[in-house]
């Protein structure tokens, strides 16, 4: 977990520009907000799921609405979404 841990760049202050703010509905029924930088690829995204999961196993990324799956984890968060503030599932 701490080499998935190295890979995650630091949360984006409050006032940051160019930042997404994500509501991460994990597996287990738990809500996580966060920020990320729009510039971060989308596997920034997977990597936190990983470590608040505490599994090293690929996740499935979803946005109810509009609905979408996201698969190109080299996408940029900032072209992935619609919104600033946007819901994802976190499938195992």
């Amino acid at each position: 977990m701490s080499e998935l841990a190295s890979k995650l760049p630091a949360e984006p202050p409050e006032k940051e520009p160019n930042t997404v703010n994500l509501n991460l509905r994990l597996p287990t029924g738990k809500v996580v907000k966060r920020r990320f930088l729009k510039s971060n690829p989308l596997s920034v995204v997977e990597t936190f799921c990983k470590i608040e999961l505490n599994q090293v196993n690929d996740l499935k990324l979803i946005c109810n609405y509009p609905r979408k799956d996201f698969k190109d984890m080299k996408a940029l968060i900032g072209t992935a979404f619609d919104s600033d503030t946007t819901v994802i599932v976190a499938k195992a």
